[in-house]
């Protein structure tokens, strides 16, 4: 495991310690986001969705990312 592997890993740590776990995962996939990775983006928010599935903001920002993607019919339920 390289540097860069372990600061991530002693990060995801930290994360889950300082805040409680559904909005690590919101938290870590705007960190994706951010980073430019839009694949682990969207699995971290469709994990935090599955905890707090009426967060509309989520689904929006879910919803934007499938379309990012092309897959107009998932980013559609994601909308509504």
């Amino acid at each position: 495991m390289n540097l860069t592997q372990q600061i991530r890993k002693v990060n995801k740590i930290q994360i889950k310690k300082r805040f409680n776990f559904p909005e690590s995962l919101l938290l870590e996939g705007k960190k994706h986001h951010s980073e430019g990775n839009p694949k682990k983006s969207l699995e971290k928010f469709l994990e935090y969705i599955k905890i707090q599935p009426l967060d509309f903001n989520t689904h929006h920002q879910i919803g934007l990312l499938y379309l990012q993607n092309g897959n107009v019919e998932e980013a559609i339920l994601h909308f509504e």
